[in-house]
């Protein structure tokens, strides 16, 4: 079996042999900050962009058209995205196509692959009325590869198996965070791990574990002298810390993609088991990074 540090590299190496291919760029969403490695790095840093000069058109110097990438990329998509495990194509508003593959684990969904700027026919029958008109769009839209019938089937064969290979990297790398617990310990924290973004508590645990909520809350505390309140919080924290560094999110998105549900309890929390807030915490790494 490959190790972690082995199947990124070949992840990576895939992802590269795929854009080269196909004259694409890829890009992977972590929706819940849960593809991390042992020291909660983030496996994919470097391919939350999306790369491609179509999709970067006006970007950073129009709020409009931010807005308006950030609600099909992030929003749009991941909504579509729980609702099926199977890959599709979708249309952004400025008439660019893209192949999209959820990547899923036991029918919930960890990541989002993107492959793309497509377009689709010879005529200008993709560009939305209000962007036809623009000369610099029409020609950058025009150099884009077509997204013909084979390079689709070819794609998405391809890109089935990224997404198994960074399911089998997720599980080693959850295998590695709870391997050296046993039992009831590791019921608890595999179950804290696979759920820590949705809305569950002390309640949730206990049917998993199938005791008494009481049961339950004693159990915890006494293997882990904390609380499940406590352990759900840290673990939400972490998930928060990889998902601030991808700048396109916004705090109130982080808040609710690491399963806080609200921003200004997430600054709460986040701030009591850190010392600082996230927003200065983002202003760090961007600091770091310069």
């Amino acid at each position: 079996m490959k190790t972690g540090g082995e199947i990124r590299t070949f992840l990576e190496l895939s992802l590269q042999d795929i854009e080269r291919r196909n004259q694409c760029y890829a890009a992977v969403h972590d929706h819940w900050g849960g593809l991390v490695t042992q020291d909660r790095l983030p496996f994919f840093s470097n391919r939350v962009m999306h790369r491609s000069p179509a999709c970067c058109w006006r970007r950073d110097e129009s709020q409009v058209f931010n807005l308006n990438c950030v609600r099909h990329c992030k929003q749009a998509i991941l909504e579509h995205s729980l609702r099926t495990s199977e890959p599709y194509l979708a249309d952004c508003w400025k008439g660019l196509t893209e192949v999209v593959v959820p990547v899923c684990d036991q029918r919930q969904l960890l990541a989002t692959l993107y492959f793309g700027s497509f377009r689709r026919g010879a005529d200008c029958a993709g560009i939305p009325a209000e962007l036809r008109s623009d000369a610099d769009y029409s020609k950058l839209y025009y150099s884009l590869p077509e997204l013909t019938g084979e390079r689709q089937t070819a794609l998405t064969r391809e890109a089935r198996l990224v997404a198994l290979a960074i399911q089998e990297l997720y599980r080693q790398q959850k295998e590695e965070i709870v391997s050296s617990y046993q039992g009831r310990s590791r019921q608890i924290l595999e179950f804290i791990h696979t759920n820590a973004h949705r809305d569950i508590g002390l309640t949730d645990l206990a049917r998993h574990l199938n005791l008494s909520v009481s049961r339950t809350s004693h159990l915890v505390k006494e293997l882990f002298q904390r609380s499940m309140h406590h352990l759900l919080r840290r673990e939400r924290v972490r998930r928060a810390e990889v998902l601030l560094q991808n700048s396109e999110l916004t705090l109130a998105d982080v808040a609710d993609q690491s399963g806080f549900g609200n921003e200004f309890y997430f600054n709460r929390v986040f701030r009591q088991l850190t010392g600082i807030t996230p927003g200065r915490y983002r202003r760090r790494l961007s600091e770091a990074g310069k």
